[in-house]
């Protein structure tokens, strides 16, 4: 008989999106926000001012190429640096005043969205490589599958139209959607435990 009452790719899939909860209630929903806003910042210096360093670094490499790439790399480098530095001293003011509770609850909220987000990005990449019907019997038993799969397609469907999520699109499974009626019956075929977990 078998006691596994809930597969294990669904019990991978669980354990992503707590733990990623979990990091985001430590560090509190402040430092989580702050933190993705410096990486995309720094990206951002990166992409704008990438070529402010070129004059300085031409006379010591022959290669333009390596002169770019590194010019780049400083740029985007330091200004991550910096922005972090920011985003740690307002995240440790928040931690020590009266709103640290919020911020760790929110933390925790923003923690299991990045989970899902994560698990969405992890199938749209296992579809695109692989053929759906050469997946593994692991996964085509996830009772979490359907869900997975619809937030998938939510995803592509707000990205704007490029090559990219046309592509991913083309790769994915060709039945319709679950509809609400078939995900709720899904759901019901967890027993409490896993339904108060998810």
């Amino acid at each position: 008989m078998n006691t596994l009452l809930i597969p294990w790719t669904d019990l991978g899939i669980i354990a992503l999106i707590l733990i990623s909860g979990f990091v985001g209630f430590a560090r509190g929903f402040t430092r989580e926000a702050l933190g993705l806003l410096s990486w995309g910042g720094a990206l951002v210096i990166a992409i704008l001012w990438g070529n402010l360093l070129k004059p300085f670094l031409s006379p010591y490499i022959s290669s333009t190429l390596v002169v770019d790439i590194l010019s780049i790399f400083i740029v985007f480098f330091v200004s991550l640096l910096f922005l972090v530095l920011i985003s740690k001293g307002i995240s440790r003011q928040i931690k020590g005043s009266l709103l640290a509770g919020l911020d760790r609850s929110f933390g925790f909220l923003f923690g299991l969205i990045r989970g899902m987000i994560l698990v969405v990005l992890a199938y749209l990449g296992l579809t695109f490589f692989l053929a759906p019907e050469m997946w593994p019997q692991t996964v085509t038993s996830s009772r979490l599958l359907p869900f997975v799969e619809q937030g998938a397609r939510t995803l592509i469907s707000i990205l704007p139209n490029a090559d990219l999520p046309n592509a991913f699109k083309k790769h994915l499974p060709s039945h319709v959607s679950p509809t609400s009626q078939e995900l709720l019956q899904t759901l019901s075929t967890l027993s409490p435990g896993e339904k108060s977990t998810l």
